[in-house]
């Protein structure tokens, strides 16, 4: 990169110029088609990683990842009743395991002592 307005990248489909390499293989992308970025989710490709990780996020956002999450929560649910626990693993106590009449302040007291 140069701070003399120095262009030496030079596309050769069209007239642009760049001070870095890294730009003009970006802008190329426009000429060739080529999306080289694919969500993992969906499978649908993109041509700028910027605009991948924009598209994950709405993923992400609109519970894109809800399928690894509720597989995940599942081997801990595996995890806590084989080891014979009622506690949960992690966070504060579930509530069917407390005795009945115990508010919201008697959870917190639990989950505060518990960890």
């Amino acid at each position: 990169m140069s701070h003399r307005g120095v262009r030496p990248f030079s596309c050769p489909h069209c007239e642009k110029t760049y001070g870095m390499k890294r730009d003009l293989k970006e802008h190329l992308v426009l000429h060739t088609g080529e999306k080289p970025y694919v969500c993992e989710h969906c499978s649908k490709a993109f041509a700028r990683r910027q605009s991948l990780l924009r598209h994950q996020a709405q993923h992400r956002a609109e519970g894109g990842r809800k399928e690894e999450e509720e597989a995940e929560q599942g081997h801990r649910e595996e995890a806590q009743e084989a080891s014979g626990h009622t506690k949960p693993i992690r966070g504060r106590p579930k509530k069917s395991s407390l005795p009945q009449g115990f508010g919201e302040k008697e959870e917190v007291l639990i989950a505060a002592v518990l960890q």
